[in-house]
């Protein structure tokens, strides 16, 4: 491998008030030997540091050490030595989220050989789920680093992943698994395609190269091809292929098309859901909004009906010596058969998953169908069963369906690093469920995802006779509805179609139409479902909005005096939308984005919130200008 990274580095401060290690005090080496419970060497991710400085291993991209400050860190086979200074020194290792993870501090006042041990504390792959990470890059510029697959193999054994899916240039492409791989840790150089700036996609299993579709000319929205032909090329090769959305929403202003991360937004997401041209949507990216912003469109293609599997990738950066972990958000699939990359492939997208930032689901059902099931259920209630494991300790696993959160399941003492229970929900208006983990992150391993988080792909529900309605379908259908409007407007005001392309967009634009207005229109016979306990804030839509949002909540069986208001992320109040009394029922509000002398606000973060005399239940929503 080509070093680019200075051998050489003079400390550097990483946090304000640190005092750097004096250039020329003392250093003894440190060995370091890395093993399991059983004394086997293992790979880790590791991070060494003397007073709060990072301290480098002696062949940084051996290593494939990343520069992060307090947060920095390289990987190891298990064996190594590295120079520090004589004093405190702390070492910190990990293995994944199914290790336990090492962060302690010891004294070095000469050369010294220290062993510590990681037990392993859950085992997925004994219970069928392999992990993986879709998205990551060795050779995204800037690059430092001449990495390879060697490399990754490493990481691969360092991070307890399964599967590497590494997007890089055609000089790294060759159609077949790398020959680092072993049976079980599978890595794959495939093509991440930037489409324009219609989308940022994914691939998997990818068996022969395609090639670019973008445009050379600045400062305009690319029409050049839709990813309705990106598809059908993937998917005409042999194999088991996906083609995965990965950056919904890098950013929230659809007309920002001047570099990254403008030309990353997924602009043609109505039109390729409706067309049905993606195979799993990412849920967990760095690049991408966190949860539960970044989840919205998910849960809106869920209401419309759209069976979709979710997906997770770091969209990490080795090469660049200053990435995240990969690794870091992973998705865990149950294959389709003995553990390869074809079976991992048609796992995900059979939707047989969860993704995660720490989390392990080790069970969940619903009346015995599993994730990525289609449960045929007639009765008034539906039972399931979860198991949840994590290192951390996390807060709540919530039940979510089609009318928003159903349950929130908490241990009985308010956090725990392992939980089973049971839950029950009504089942009028469902159409799918999922189960989802939260709770606040902490410590050098985890990424944060917005705290802990973890959710699993959908049991899907369906009636023996007549088709199931879910109650929010029309709203889904009003908010990918004004996605597209956003985006024709876009291409109307920035567009570029060469190659006369108008034609082809303007006629996916009226399929994508028709899709959705079919779906608003859609009237189905179903009883009413039963009225709540308590006050429920069950959507505000479209999220993010524009020009206005509409706020849809249900009263109880008593109905009751409650006020509907927004504030900013402050908590400051922004505007009370509604004060007085209401049967019980559904209701609507809406509010235009303004304050309460109606001055337009800014765009932003902000929290809608139904408020009765002793509680009440709110919601992020996100206005875009």
């Amino acid at each position: 491998m080509m070093l680019r990274f200075a051998k050489v580095v003079l400390p550097v401060l990483v946090a304000s008030g640190l005092v750097a290690t004096p250039l020329f005090a003392a250093n003894v080496n440190l060995t370091l030997r890395f093993r399991d419970s059983g004394g086997t060497q293992i790979a880790v991710r590791a991070g060494v540091f003397a007073g709060g400085i990072r301290q480098l291993p002696s062949d940084p991209e051996a290593n494939i050490f990343q520069e992060r400050g307090p947060a920095s860190y390289f990987y190891t086979n298990g064996n190594m030595t590295i120079s520090v200074p004589t004093g405190p020194v702390t070492i910190r290792a990990g293995r994944g989220f199914e290790y336990q993870v090492l962060d302690t501090t010891v004294t070095v006042t000469s050369a010294k050989t220290l062993t510590f041990r990681l037990a392993r504390m859950t085992n997925m792959a004994s219970l069928g789920w392999y992990s993986g990470d879709t998205h990551v890059h060795i050779s995204h510029p800037p690059v430092v680093y001449a990495l390879d697959g060697g490399d990754l193999a490493l990481i691969a054994r360092a991070e307890e992943l399964s599967f590497i899916n590494s997007m890089e240039e055609q000089g790294y492409f060759t159609g077949q698994l790398h020959p680092a791989s072993v049976s079980d840790r599978l890595i794959y150089f495939s093509k991440e395609q930037r489409n324009a700036h219609f989308s940022h996609l994914t691939i998997l299993g990818l068996k022969q190269w395609i090639y670019d579709a973008g445009c050379v000319e600045q400062g305009i929205a690319c029409g050049r091809t839709l990813d309705q032909l990106v598809y059908s090329q993937v998917h005409a090769q042999s194999g088991e292929m996906a083609v995965i959305e990965t950056q919904q929403f890098c950013t929230f202003d659809p007309f920002d098309v001047e570099g990254f991360p403008g030309v990353g937004m997924w602009r043609g997401m109505s039109i390729d859901l409706a067309a049905g041209t993606v195979d799993a949507m990412d849920l967990l990216s760095f690049w991408n909004a966190p949860p539960p912003t970044g989840i919205e469109p998910y849960f809106q293609a869920l209401n419309a009906g759209i069976r979709l599997p979710p997906s997770a990738g770091t969209d990490c950066t080795l090469g660049s010596g200053d990435s995240g972990p990969p690794g870091a958000y992973r998705i865990y699939v149950d294959p389709v058969g003995a553990f390869t990359m074809d079976s991992w492939i048609a796992g995900l997208k059979a939707g047989r998953s969860f993704v995660t930032n720490y989390p392990l689901f080790t069970a969940f059902d619903v009346e015995g169908a599993k994730a990525g099931d289609v449960l045929v259920h007639d009765g008034p209630t539906l039972h399931g069963t979860v198991s949840v494991t994590c290192r951390l300790p996390f807060q709540h696993i919530e039940i979510w369906g089609d009318l928003g959160l159903l349950r929130t399941l908490t241990p009985p003492n308010g956090y725990a690093k392992s939980f089973t229970t049971s839950f029950d929900v009504a089942r009028a208006g469902l159409t799918w469920v999922v189960a989802r983990v939260t709770g606040p992150a902490s410590g050098w391993h985890v990424v944060t995802a917005a705290g802990l988080f973890a959710q699993t792909a959908p049991v899907y529900i369906e009636p023996s006779g007549a088709p199931l309605a879910s109650y929010t379908r029309g709203e889904a259908a009003a908010y990918f509805l004004e996605r597209l409007d956003e985006t024709v407007a876009v291409y109307d005001s920035l567009g570029y179609f060469p190659d006369v392309s108008r034609a082809s967009f303007d006629l996916a634009v009226a399929s994508a139409r028709s899709y959705y207005e079919a779906i608003a229109n859609t009237t189905t016979d179903v009883d009413t479902p039963p009225l709540p306990a308590a006050f429920a804030l069950r959507n505000a839509w479209p999220n993010p909005f524009g020009s206005e949002v509409h706020i849809d909540y249900t009263t109880p069986q008593n109905g009751g005096d409650h006020t509907v208001a927004i504030y900013d992320a402050a908590g400051r109040l922004v505007n009370e939308l509604f004060s007085g009394r209401r049967d019980a029922g559904d209701h609507q509000v809406e509010w235009d984005g303004r304050d309460a002398r109606g001055r337009r606000v800014a765009s932003g973060v902000y929290f809608v919130r139904v408020h009765t005399g002793d509680a009440a239940v709110g919601r992020k929503i996100v206005l875009v200008r």
